[in-house]
């Protein structure tokens, strides 16, 4: 847990030494501000179903996880730009230089990490309480026949979150981090608060489940993108795993 170095890829010529406390202050309200802008627009949605008697919730809810990515996106960006780091941006989205082989095997080797792990946690998850059930996904039953909101669905789960989640967590948070303190300590944190977004203290505050099971992808997915020095495996990983649940939730 020592101190030491970034390593030189991705490029981060454009960060600036600075102290702790301003980078714990950046970071957390970073973190929060993507919080608070899923509740706003969750909060926002439910206003404007109730103020124009919107019969169609289950296509305006996934319009507006849609456009909950695109603010999320949004900011990180602006943060980018305002912080002048967009050759560390463009560094980030470089193809790792390895074989396809080897790009391949890890992200293979990540997949199988991850759902042995979880599979394991969800065993303990289950001896110690029990594993959330799984409710209705939509409002509406015929809502799964519906091409556009399925379309919808995947794009979040398998396209916005894997490229969104991966540059903020994987990308900006992790460097960060990586600033101050050593690569373990910087996985192991920004994990931790990556699980914590998929958690919900105002619906669901005793249901942890997610944020363990997203917090040991943080972990996988930290050491992968440290280890390649790129986005683009972590990308693929979150969004195979992403998109395999698609599949067995609303196609199979």
């Amino acid at each position: 847990f020592g101190s030491r170095s970034p390593s030189d890829s991705p490029d981060m010529s454009e960060w600036v030494s600075e102290p702790r406390i301003r980078m714990w202050r950046r970071v957390l309200l970073l973190w929060i501000g993507i919080m608070m802008s899923g509740y706003l627009i969750s909060f926002l949605m439910i206003g404007l179903i109730v103020a124009f008697d919107i019969d169609s919730l289950d296509l305006f809810s996934q319009i507006s996880i849609t456009v909950s990515y695109v603010i999320m996106g949004g900011i990180i960006l602006a943060l980018v730009d305002y912080e002048d780091k967009i050759e560390y941006l463009r560094s980030l989205f470089a193809f790792p230089n390895i074989s396809r082989l080897k790009f391949g095997g890890l992200v293979a080797l990540i997949l199988i990490l991850d759902l042995i792990l979880v599979e394991g946690y969800s065993i303990i998850y289950d001896s110690i309480g029990s594993l959330p059930e799984g409710g209705e996904l939509f409002f509406d039953a015929n809502s799964a026949n519906s091409p556009l909101i399925l379309i919808l669905i995947f794009i979040s789960l398998a396209i916005s979150a894997p490229l969104i989640e991966e540059l903020i967590f994987r990308g900006y948070i992790l460097d960060s981090l990586r600033t101050n303190y050593s690569d373990l300590f910087s996985i192991f944190t920004s994990g931790i608060l990556f699980g914590f977004m998929h958690w919900d203290p105002l619906f669901g505050f005793f249901d942890i489940y997610q944020t363990g099971a997203a917090t040991i992808g943080g972990f996988l997915y930290g050491w992968l993108r440290i280890k390649t020095g790129s986005l683009w495996p972590s990308i693929i990983c979150h969004s195979i795993w992403n998109g395999t649940i698609f599949f067995l939730a609303f196609v199979i």
